[in-house]
C-alpha cells in the first residue's frame, strides 16, 4: 500500500506542475482485444528545484531514489462495486524514477478484451478515484471526468476505431476544478499513439499523422481544456 500512496503523491505533484506530458497508447489486435497505456512523463520536474525537492520530501529522502515499481490495483477490488472488480484486477500502475538520467514516469496500463471492456476500465478507474475522495489524484488524472481522460469513450466496428472525448459542461461540478487546472497547464501536452491491426486509410482525428498502421496526434492540454481542439474522431483501416 505504501507504494500505491507514493504513486499518488507523484500524481498529485504532477497536478501542481506544468512540467509534464501525457501519452495515450492503444494497440488493437485483429480480434478487437488490445493493450491500453496512459503515460504521465514528469521527467522535466526533476530539473525544477522546487518540484524535485517536493518529490524527495515525499519519499523522506534527500536524494530521489531510483525505482522501477509495478503496482497492482487488485488490492483495491473490494472497495469498488462488483461490476468493476474484474477491471480493477487487470489494472496496473508502473512508476519509474532515475534522477541521474532525469527520468520520472507513471504508466497506467490495461489489457482489454474489446472497446466495451476498455470503457469499463475508465469507470473502474473513476471508482478507484472516489476511494480517495472527489479531489483524489487518481480521480482527477484518470477517472471518469478526470484531467487526462475526462469523458473519453471508445467504440469499434468493422475496420473502424472511434474515440470520443468531452470535458465537463460549465454547470458540472468538475468544471470548477478544470478551471483551476488551466492555470497550471503551461506547456503540458496530450499525445495519442494508436496502432491498428491493418494499414490506416483515413481519420477524422484532428492534428493526426498516419504512418502505415500507426496514428499519432498531439494537442496542448490547455487547448483541450479550453475546447479549442478535441481529439475525438474515427479512423478506418484495411
Amino acid at each position: 500500500m505504501r507504494t500505491l500512496n507514493s504513486g499518488l503523491v507523484f500524481a498529485f505533484a504532477l497536478l501542481l506542475s506544468s512540467c509534464f506530458d501525457i501519452t495515450e497508447t492503444i494497440v488493437v489486435e485483429k480480434n478487437g482485444s488490445g493493450q491500453y497505456a496512459l503515460l504521465f512523463d514528469m521527467s522535466n520536474m526533476l530539473k525544477d528545484p522546487m518540484m524535485s525537492a517536493m518529490l524527495k520530501a515525499s519519499e523522506g529522502e534527500t536524494k530521489m531514489p531510483d525505482k522501477d515499481t509495478t503496482i497492482y490495483f487488485n488490492s483495491l477490488q473490494d472497495s469498488v462495486p462488483a461490476e468493476y472488480r474484474a477491471a480493477v484486477q487487470k489494472m496496473t500502475m508502473r512508476m519509474v524514477s532515475h534522477e541521474k538520467d532525469s527520468v520520472l514516469t507513471i504508466t497506467i496500463a490495461y489489457p482489454f478484451d474489446n472497446t466495451d471492456d476498455l470503457n469499463t476500465m475508465f469507470k473502474a478507474l473513476e471508482e478507484v478515484g472516489k476511494r480517495e475522495g472527489e479531489n483524489g489524484a487518481l480521480g482527477m488524472l484518470g477517472g471518469g471526468q478526470g484531467l487526462a481522460t475526462g469523458g473519453v469513450k471508445f467504440a469499434s466496428g468493422k475496420k473502424q476505431f472511434i474515440r470520443t472525448a468531452d470535458l465537463p459542461a460549465a454547470d458540472n461540478p468538475m468544471a470548477e476544478q478544470m478551471d483551476m487546472m488551466k492555470m497550471m497547464m503551461g506547456d503540458a501536452s496530450y499525445k495519442l499513439v494508436y496502432t491498428m491491426p491493418g494499414k490506416i486509410k483515413k481519420t477524422t482525428i484532428p492534428n493526426a499523422t498516419i504512418a502505415g498502421d500507426r496514428l499519432t496526434a498531439t494537442a496542448s492540454m490547455l487547448d483541450l481544456m479550453e475546447r479549442k481542439v478535441n481529439l475525438s474522431g474515427e479512423l478506418r483501416y484495411k
